[in-house]
């Protein structure tokens, strides 16, 4: 794919699913869906990086996503409270 083309990426987490749309260096948050339970927080909508937080009593999902090196890098992070 040449960096400068636009297209979509998106990701399922265990609180919800994440749509990203990359267009050459830069990375957008297009939509995000929380699952039942969960709620959104949006830290970054782009263009350098996108981060989105779900939440719930027991679960913590993060996305965290830039473009290094011409190349999507997406970090997710999934925790679980121990009761």
């Amino acid at each position: 794919m040449a960096p400068d083309e636009e297209y979509f990426e998106s990701r399922q987490l265990v609180g919800g699913w994440v749509q990203l749309r990359i267009d050459g260096a830069n990375v957008y948050l297009e939509a995000a869906v929380a699952e039942p339970g969960f709620t959104i927080d949006v830290e970054h909508n782009g263009p350098e990086t996108v981060e989105v937080e779900f939440k719930s009593e027991s679960h913590d999902s993060k996305l965290h996503a830039r473009v290094k090196d011409g190349q999507l890098d997406i970090k997710i992070e999934e925790e679980s409270e121990d009761d």
